[in-house]
């Protein structure tokens, strides 16, 4: 597998202006995507008439750069090729530096241009800017065992935008998974029940009622889910006297956990309920119960409660 609210623009016409006599028509951006291989933009645009030029520039927003003014477009690519109607952006100018849509939506116009003599060629005006969808870096809650995605919606499809498709994988040549669909105007999703301990590969792609597609830059996140405890033994159960049950566990006291949980139930696969606890630390624990004139058998068990206060691992039963 190769992996791979906002500002509304609907071009139906292209803008001219006159030249010397001519009219130069304006490029019409029909998408601005995150290649799925490289994870840079991809420009594709259109024109009527594409005999009437000579070429192209494509013009990226650019910010933070010294010697450059913030928000300004400027020309990363001069194409002298009027039939060609795309452009991946990997310029690496010192100056204006690279295109980085994994950082932050990338920016995008294009404009046509005609060598009408003298040296300088005359330019048609700019299209309207396209950004790249930005997949911001993924949010992984591990109690609720879910990984939640924002991004930013896509301008470039303007009325025509049914939609976002959000894919995941879990290496980055591996069987892609459409994990949800959400509508145009939600740029947020949530995908539950998540394995632990698992790498996941995410992408949003923008649909359009023409099926033209755009995609986002690729997030990736690990489920990290704290270590189970590698000790929990159930040490000994005896009867003392009158009685006086003494019970001993053996615990690792260096787990991830909150606490250790005294269980105790009248039957094996019975309701268990909670004697006593141990906290967060605990080694060797001891503990005397006492058992009542009618109980005539008792099951002991210990259980790690981890950082979302659920129970992660038991120990084996004490049985009296």
């Amino acid at each position: 597998m190769h992996f791979f609210k906002s500002l509304f623009i609907a071009v139906t016409v292209s803008i001219a202006v006159n030249v010397s006599g001519q009219t130069l028509e304006v490029p019409l951006i029909t998408n601005v995507s995150v290649d799925k291989v490289s994870q840079k933009p991809r420009i594709t645009w259109s024109m009527t008439d594409p005999s009437t030029i000579d070429g192209y520039i494509i013009k990226r927003q650019i910010f933070g750069r010294q010697g450059v003014v913030d928000g300004s477009y400027e020309t990363v690519a001069t194409i002298n090729d009027p039939s060609q109607f795309s452009y991946l952006d990997v310029s690496a100018d010192a100056i204006l530096g690279p295109a980085e849509p994994g950082l932050k939506p990338e920016n995008y116009r294009v404009a046509s241009f005609k060598d009408v003599g003298g040296g300088t060629p005359q330019y048609s005006l700019m299209s309207e800017p396209v950004a790249t969808i930005f997949l911001s870096p993924i949010a992984f809650d591990l109690c609720l065992e879910q990984n939640t995605l924002n991004w930013t919606a896509y301008n470039g499809f303007g009325e025509n935008l049914t939609g976002y498709n959000i894919y995941y994988s879990n290496t980055l040549t591996g069987a892609i998974t459409l994990v949800g669909k959400v509508n145009g105007d939600i740029t947020t999703f949530v995908h539950e029940k998540v394995e632990a301990n698992t790498t996941y590969f995410y992408y949003v792609e923008a649909v359009d009622t023409g099926n033209l597609m755009a995609n986002s830059n690729i997030q990736q996140i690990t489920t990290t889910m704290p270590p189970l405890p590698q000790v929990m033994n159930a040490d000994y159960a005896s009867v003392e006297q009158d009685g006086i049950v003494s019970l001993s566990f053996t615990l690792d006291e260096n787990a991830e956990v909150n606490e250790y949980l005294l269980l105790k139930s009248n039957t094996l696969n019975g309701a268990y309920d909670t004697i006593s606890s141990f906290p967060n630390g605990s080694g060797i624990v001891t503990y005397s119960d006492n058992l009542s004139t009618n109980e005539q058998i008792a099951y002991y068990k210990v259980h790690a409660i981890n950082t979302c206060g659920l129970p992660s691992r038991a120990t084996t039963w004490l049985i009296i």
